[in-house]
C-alpha cells in the first residue's frame, strides 16, 4: 500500500526517468519506515518488557525533537492461550527460595492488569492513541440476527483489559450473498467482480447497528457501496 501511494504521488507531481523514480521511491519508502519502531514479542513477559522499555525510547525521541503519536499492538491476545495453558505449573516447593514463596503467581489477571496500567500511563504521559487488534471468538448468532454482529462476539481477555477499551470495531469475514456488487462499468480490476473480498465492519463500542462494507486493495481500504 505504501509503495502504491508513493508511486501515485510521483505520477501526479513529476515524471522522472524510471531509474530516478525507483531511487526516489526507495528513499521515501525508507524514510517512512524510519518513523516506525517495531518490536517482536515472543511471550507475555517480552510484551510487558517492551511496554516498560518504550517509555525510555519515547523520551529519547522527544529529546531529539520528534514524538510518536500512536501505539499499535498487533494481536493483544496472541499469547493468551499459551499463558492459560502454563499458568498452573509452579516450581516445586523444595526448589523455591523462601522469599519467592511469598510472591503471588503471575496469572493472566495480573498480566493484563500490568499491561493496562502501562498502556494507560503511556497514553496519559505522551498523549498517545492506542490501537490494538485481536482475533475474535464468535458464538452462535442470536435469533433474528443472521449477520452475527456484536451480540455474537465474545471477548476472551480478562475484564481488566475489557474495561480499558473505549472503542471496539468488529470485523466480519465476507458473506457472498450480502456484499454489494461493484458499480457497473468499473475500470478498477481490483474491485470489478470482487464480491469475495468485501469485508464487513460494525461498531460494538459505542454500539451501532449499521454494518459497513470495505475492500482491501493496493490503494488501501476502499468503501464498498
Amino acid at each position: 500500500v505504501l509503495t502504491h501511494r508513493i508511486n501515485e504521488a510521483q505520477a501526479a507531481h513529476c515524471r522522472p526517468s524510471r531509474a530516478t523514480a525507483t531511487e526516489e521511491a526507495d528513499r521515501v519508502f525508507t524514510q517512512c519506515l524510519q518513523r516506525f519502531w517495531l518490536v517482536r514479542c515472543g511471550s507475555s513477559f517480552e510484551f510487558l518488557a517492551a511496554l516498560h522499555g518504550s517509555k525510555k525510547y519515547i523520551d529519547a525521541m522527544q529529546a531529539n525533537g520528534s514524538s510518536p503519536r500512536m501505539l499499535i499492538v498487533d494481536g493483544i491476545g496472541a499469547h493468551y492461550w499459551v499463558d492459560r495453558a502454563t499458568r498452573s505449573t509452579p516450581l516445586p516447593a523444595t526448589d523455591m527460595q523462601p522469599a519467592a514463596r511469598t510472591v503471588p503467581p503471575l496469572n493472566l489477571q495480573n498480566i493484563f492488569s500490568a499491561v493496562t496500567v502501562m498502556m494507560r500511563d503511556l497514553a496519559k504521559d505522551h498523549r498517545l492513541s492506542i490501537m490494538a487488534s485481536k482475533a475474535s471468538i464468535s458464538g452462535a448468532a442470536p435469533e433474528g440476527n443472521p449477520h452475527g454482529g456484536s451480540a455474537a462476539h465474545r471477548d476472551f481477555l480478562p475484564i481488566t483489559w475489557r474495561e480499558y477499551v473505549t472503542h471496539r470495531l468488529i470485523l466480519h469475514p465476507p458473506v457472498p450473498n450480502e456484499v454489494p456488487t461493484p458499480a457497473a462499468g468499473s475500470r478498477n480490476p481490483e474491485t470489478r467482480n470482487s464480491r469475495c473480498n468485501v469485508y464487513r465492519a460494525q461498531w460494538e463500542a459505542p454500539p451501532h447497528d449499521k454494518i459497513s462494507h470495505f475492500r482491501i486493495t493496493t490503494s488501501g481500504l476502499t468503501t464498498a457501496v
